[in-house]
């Protein structure tokens, strides 16, 4: 017979403020500008459960809490999966999760009874009082583990002794992986002894503000963001990095390395491309030198990670536009630029732009626009066939992306219907995500013209959310016209609102379709 005794267990957790550097992140997340309270509170337990979970279903779990034996759970689906391997038998109750949240406790080494007795708010530290029961017993197919729904008021993160988890997923408060080792951020910052028992400390900090945007065309704004580290010499290594938003928050991915003291100038998210500008010095030149050479480099989000597929110098320009093909057109449409441009047919990345062209341009019908990301330059045009008609050409050398929703001005709105290139009909239902400064009194004129430069329909998006702000925010308008006197192409604008009158302040989103 094995003797359990009881002994009581005390569970820290630390909720902090998160360093604010992207706001749309944090109220994608849940977050919120809460003050946290300055005096020792108790938290109140909502609901309280207790139970066993199998270990064969931890990957239920919110990713970065699977090895962990504290966390929490702020997503609906999250904790119905988890639920439903901890309590099979019983329906999920329904929880307030946008006013509350779910931490938990559970075994990692021993398997030991265990309860949440109270949550005590200080300062923004919250210390989880639980019981447990003490054993040698090991965890064999299932574990211990209590659940308690809690106000999240006031919760930014939680930390064990060993491990921090923020409630808030933010890009300043989530690892990154920096030459293979793992590098976790605490508003922003991290230090590390740069060895056991060193005076010397390794520093790594977010640089600057992170840019958003979609890297894996899932409708969710992602972050790109630059990362410096400094050992205790000289040096100053300048990395890049993303952040990724998934269902429970933001993810870091590997940094790759720009260089050594460079001076970034610029991070912008391009149509699911990562654009890092910055200068550098000449191979020749000595690190004492200020760097003075600007430089592009240019990055992806690709199985799991962000990868470099090179700079302004290796690769050529990138350009971003429209592709048409059809019966005597071949055209490339760059951004930016007011006239076609004919593809030529030796370009080394000819057949990759085709193939993707036909394969996305099938279901739309002959002379649907499609939006690339491509490496290329520009030509003098052919002096013979169909491309001699057009001012000039293109040369097409490698095929970056095919964003599905890419489109000229991705950095400031983006639209989830309609599709480049769609049918339309009268009435036209218009939604997508801009930034606030597109919209002014919470709305943004939009226009539709037909193939002889007529205006046949005028309306506004309106923001679905409070618009004075520099992140996205949804819209959605609905736009009747006139239809032409023969159906085709045509052209819907999406206006930036300018107040001012002044034509300097005026920007527009075209999205080619088609009138039915």
């Amino acid at each position: 017979m094995i003797m359990i005794s009881l002994k009581r267990l005390f569970f820290t957790a630390v909720l902090f403020m998160a360093f604010e550097i992207a706001p749309t992140a944090i109220a994608e997340n849940g977050g919120n500008g809460d003050n946290v309270p300055s005096a020792a509170a108790t938290v109140p337990i909502l609901k309280h459960w207790i139970g066993e979970y199998p270990v064969a279903r931890l990957d239920q779990l919110p990713e970065a809490q699977r090895d962990t034996p504290i966390g929490f759970i702020n997503d609906p689906d999250i904790f119905r999966a988890v639920w439903q391997a901890f309590k099979p038998k019983d329906e999920p109750p329904k929880l307030d999760f946008d006013h509350n949240m779910v931490i938990f406790i559970r075994n990692v080494r021993f398997f030991n009874r265990t309860r949440i007795l109270k949550v005590v708010l200080t300062d923004g530290i919250a210390d989880i009082v639980a019981m447990e029961t003490r054993s040698a017993l090991p965890i064999e197919d299932k574990m211990a583990m209590a659940l308690a729904e809690i106000p999240k008021k006031g919760v930014r993160a939680v930390r064990t002794k060993k491990h921090l988890i923020p409630v808030r997923l933010d890009p300043s408060n989530i690892s990154y992986r920096i030459d293979g080792k793992e590098v976790d951020l605490i508003n922003g910052r991290s230090e590390k002894e740069a060895a056991p028992g060193s005076v010397s400390k390794i520093t790594t900090a977010v640089l600057g503000n992170p840019t958003v945007g979609d890297l894996n065309d899932d409708g969710r704004l992602d972050a790109a963001l630059i990362l410096f580290q400094n050992s205790g010499g000289t040096g100053t290594f300048i990395y890049a990095a993303a952040a990724i938003n998934r269902n429970d928050g933001y993810h870091g991915t590997n940094a790759e390395f720009l260089g050594d003291r460079i001076r970034v100038d610029s991070v912008s998210i391009r149509n699911g491309v990562i654009v890092v500008e910055y200068r550098d010095r000449r191979s020749d030149e000595p690190m004492a030198v200020k760097p003075s050479v600007p430089r592009s480099t240019y990055f992806i989000f690709q199985n799991g990670k962000i990868q470099n597929i090179g700079t302004s110098e290796e690769q050529g320009q990138l350009f971003e536009g429209w592709v048409t093909v059809g019966h005597e057109v071949r055209a490339f449409h760059p951004c930016g630029q007011t006239e076609d441009l004919w593809i030529t047919g030796d370009s080394i990345g000819y057949n990759d732009l085709m193939e993707a062209y036909r394969s996305l341009a099938a279901d739309r019908g002959p002379y649907a626009p499609v939006f690339v990301v491509i490496y290329g330059r520009q030509i003098e045009a052919p002096m013979d066939g169909f491309g001699a008609d057009y001012p000039g050409g293109f040369f097409a050398s490698r095929l970056v992306r095919v964003p599905p929703k890419g489109n000229c001005k991705a950095g400031m709105i983006l639209v989830d219907s309609p599709a480049p290139g769609s049918k339309i009909v009268s009435p036209l239902t218009v939604s997508g995500k801009a930034r606030g400064t597109w919209f002014f009194e919470g709305d943004f004129p939009m226009v539709i013209i037909d193939a002889s430069g007529s205006v046949i329909g005028q309306s506004y998006c309106t923001a679905q959310s409070p618009w004075m702000t520099t992140e996205f925010v949804a819209f959605e308008g609905k736009i009747t016209f006139k239809r032409p006197a023969s159906s085709g192409k045509a052209m819907l604008l999406l206006k930036k609102d300018n107040p001012t009158g002044k034509p300097e302040y005026d920007d527009a989103l075209e999205i080619p379709v088609f009138i039915r």
